[in-house]
Order: structure tokens, then sequence, then C-alpha cells
């Protein structure tokens, strides 16, 4: 464990002919795998809460269903009703013509609730619907009259989850093999850490533009994004919408706040209470955990200020979650008693700049 866990400065890149651009980072979560998670100020999106909204959202709906919007006539102005993950497909007599070119996303089942909506066997056609209204629209105008826009809203969450997940184990991978890319850096730290013109005037490829400690945020980023998608998984086969309710009593905070928000507070106790992640707090220092060892596993933190708080621990057995304080699940060691012990009688005793020297 790095016992200098504060807020910092970073250097963003490694320039050789510009002016090297520095970030100030936050320690924000200490990982399950003992990692520490520094967080970027002002930049919501570079957060692994995120994720965790994304799985309890899951609670709320049936991983699988094919739902019908809306059946319409060709118009030119899209219903509002639209959304960005519908499909939308055009039936021209007995043909499918899609707005997008990746028809691999006709999937079987899709296929065969157009036929069923239709009356009728349908064929695929060869080319967009886009490029079919340029070269018919001028030689073919009836085509319109023939026109049905068919809008289907299509979900199969855990399959998409899956593939998040496959995904950013991929990334970790690769940050790891080539370093951090553009591409990446944009992805995950919001597009706006650095000014859009700096990521223009550097091909990081070429001149080694990203610090290894910048690369190192975005591991520990992805690393925390998997420990929540892969801790929440199995809450998602139990297709179970009252999860979410019982997690909002056993916290005692509502997971949704009056003004329609997600509730920070909500979260992060569930990063902790669950997920087993550790809260960092600067202001002023604590530590906040579920781990039954404390204060043998923070120990020098205690002794260079962190004040250490245990909260209980959830655990889900396969069909609730049950709440299990400190005292339900064994007696405190001697061992952990001892450890606290002797930190406080050290901070009582030696000045903050010797107390290195009684580290573990």
């Amino acid at each position: 464990m790095n016992d200098d866990i504060k807020v910092k400065y970073i250097e963003l890149a490694n320039l050789k002919t510009a002016e090297s651009y520095k970030i100030k980072i936050y320690p924000s979560f200490i990982l399950p795998n003992g990692k520490v998670y520094y967080d970027i100020s002002n930049h919501t999106n570079s957060t692994f809460l995120k994720e965790i909204i994304y799985a309890l959202s899951l609670l709320k709906v049936n991983k699988n269903y094919l739902n019908i919007k809306g059946i319409f006539s060709y118009s030119n102005n899209l219903p509002e009703c639209f959304e960005f993950d519908d499909y939308i497909f055009y039936i021209i007599d007995d043909t499918i013509y899609i707005d997008y070119q990746d028809y691999g996303n006709l999937n079987e089942k899709i296929y065969y609730k157009l036929c069923e909506i239709t009356g009728k066997k349908l064929k695929l056609a060869k080319t967009s619907y886009e490029q079919f209204s340029i070269d018919y629209t001028i030689n073919k105008n009836n085509w319109k009259e023939k026109t049905k826009l068919i809008l289907l809203k299509y979900r199969d969450d855990f399959s998409k989850y899956e593939k998040l997940i496959k995904k950013l184990e991929l990334d970790l991978k690769n940050i790891k093999i080539k370093g951090l890319s553009l591409a990446s850096a944009r992805e995950y730290f919001n597009c706006n850490v650095l000014d859009f013109a700096e990521y223009c005037k550097h091909n990081p490829l070429e001149t080694n533009f990203y610090s290894k400690e910048y690369e190192e945020m975005a591991m520990r980023l992805i690393e925390a994004k998997l420990f929540v998608l892969k801790d929440l998984k199995k809450l998602l086969l139990q297709n179970n919408k009252y999860l979410l309710q019982e997690l909002e009593n056993i916290l005692k905070i509502p997971y949704i706040e009056k003004s329609g928000k997600v509730n920070n507070y909500f979260l992060n106790d569930l990063a902790v209470m669950y997920l087993n992640f550790d809260k960092i707090e600067m202001y002023p220092k604590r530590i906040i955990s579920n781990s039954f060892n404390i204060y043998e596993k923070y120990f020098n933190l205690n002794l260079l200020g962190f004040d250490l708080a245990r909260y209980p621990k959830i655990v889900f057995d396969g069909k609730s979650f049950h709440k299990i304080d400190i005292n339900e699940f064994g007696i405190i060691s001697k061992n952990e008693e001892k450890f606290q012990e002797e930190a406080e009688m050290i901070k009582s005793k030696v000045p903050l700049k010797d107390r290195h020297k009684y580290f573990l």
C-alpha cells in the first residue's frame, strides 16, 4: 500500500518540444486489488460510478424484450419518440431497408417480428434506406406511398453488459502493451482534460505524449469499472426489480434524489459496503472500509493522520441482500486491537515527520 496518498499534480505529457501540462488529481478510492484510484476534479465522466448506475438501472427492466414503438407512413420528420437506441426500418413492398449500414444488427428475432407485423415474408435490401432514397427519389416517386416506417426498441441488456466487460478488458490490455492512445484518453477522461488544440498539435504515438502516471490513471479507472461490472453481474441474472429497493432500505439512502438525480451518497456507500472499495476522504482525512482488519491494513496511513471508519458489509445470498455488522461475523482479533492501540500511542508521542520509522 502506497503510504503517500495525497492530492497531487501529475504531468500529463512527456513533451520534448513543448511545455508540459500538469493536472491536479485526487485519491478517491482504493480498489479491491489494493491499487489507489485517483480522480480528476470537475470531470464527472472520469469515474466508475456511472457503471454502478448502469448496472442498477438494469434491475428495473427485463433483459430481453422487443417492443414496437410505432408504425408510421413515410414522413420527412421523424416522430419525437425516436431514441438513440432505437432500430429504424423502412418496409417498401416486400423489402426491409435499414436506416444504417450495419446489417448485422438485424438479428433473427427482429426479422421474424417484422414479418409478423407486415403479414408476409420479407427480403433484406442490399443497400441502406439512405442510398435507396437517393437512387429512387427522382425516377420512381411513387415509392414514398408504399413506404412504412417501423420503429422497434430492442433490448438485450445482458448481452450489451458482457460486451462492455470484454471491451474494457481489451482496452486495459492494449494500454498495458501499447500505451494510452489518443482515442482512449479522450474516451476515459471526458474529452476535455487537455485543450483540444493540444490534442491535435501532438501525436502521442510519435512523441510519447502521455506520461506513465497518466496511463496508470486510465488503467486504474478501467480496473474500477471492471470490478463494478463483474461484481454486479450476478444480480442482473436475478431479474428482480425489488433488489434496488432492498439496497435503499439497507443503506437508508434513496437511490434517486428529490431533484431526480442519482444520489452520490448512495453510490459511494454501495461501492464500500457491497463492492469492497475503500473510500478515501481528504478533508478531513479519513478512509472508509468494510474490512475486518482495517487497523492492520491501513496502519501506516493511520500514522500519517487518516482516521479510519469501518462500515457494515452488504452480502448477496443469491436471492436478497443482507447487512452484516462487524459483530455478526466474529470478534475483532487481539491483533486488530493491538494495531489500533499502537497507532494511537505513536500518534500521541511521535511527531508526524518521524512516524515513518514505525511503518509496518
